[in-house]
């Protein structure tokens, strides 16, 4: 117990350095945006510019801290979480549905191969975020009008869940941080997708909760697979 403390204590403290930090940005850009709007000579157009600038910076800054409290709370927690009996097969096709909803917009195609039901015990609600997470990453990165492929398998220890997308890959060197907070592969990309860098470490710890594993490896002709692993 004491040295679970102590991890508890040492991950809560770099979480709120790295918060920190990460909130800088967001916050001198939209000091900036309101600065400009306040002046007297900035045009009404201008202005409105602005202030738009200033409503995305501050959703930036919404989203990263409700990501920041989620990953506080599963780096943090001390209890087991709740496992139920569910149909994880289900519970993947009703996540690529609504991940679809977003994908449509760049004219992303998410398919589903899986070989039959797949039943488990596990937290609903952590599972979903966890692997919309990583789907979501895969069609942020991914180049317009091709495909995100998701497959479901199982044998006698673990149902494994495959996400494959087609964009660049990452360097070999980055597949081990992928899922450590805030770490980002190309700064300007993740700014220009508006990734608050915390996405897939809620995934690893959301996956750890359940005893399972995540990984990533880059596919041999382009583009990068996450595979999560869940013991049944």
């Amino acid at each position: 117990m004491a040295e679970q403390l102590q991890k508890n204590q040492t991950a809560q403290q770099r979480l709120l350095g790295d918060v920190s930090h990460e909130l800088r940005s967001p916050m001198t850009r939209l000091q900036m945006a309101l600065g400009l709007a306040q002046q007297e000579s900035t045009t009404q157009s201008a202005r409105e510019q602005y202030l738009q600038r200033c409503q995305l910076e501050i959703e930036r800054l919404n989203q990263m801290i409700e990501d920041a409290l989620a990953l506080s709370r599963l780096e943090n927690t001390l209890k087991t979480i709740e496992k139920k009996n569910l149909n994880f097969t289900a519970l993947v096709q009703k996540i690529i549905q609504e991940e679809q909803f977003v994908a449509n917009e760049t004219s992303i195609q998410i398919t589903l191969s899986a070989e039959k039901a797949i039943e488990l015990a596990g937290d609903h609600n952590l599972l979903f975020s966890a692997i919309s997470n990583v789907i979501t990453n895969a069609v942020k990165y991914s180049p317009d009008n091709s495909i995100v492929e998701v497959s479901l398998s199982i044998n006698e220890e673990f149902a494994t869940l495959v996400i494959c997308d087609n964009g660049i890959g990452v360097p070999k060197a980055s597949l081990g941080e992928l899922f450590t907070p805030f770490y980002r592969v190309n700064l300007a990309r993740d700014r220009k997708t508006g990734g608050t860098g915390l996405g897939l470490a809620i995934a690893k710890q959301a996956i750890i909760a359940h005893q399972g594993n995540i990984f990533a490896k880059n596919n041999k002709v382009k583009g990068l697979s996450v595979t999560i692993q869940l013991p049944l």
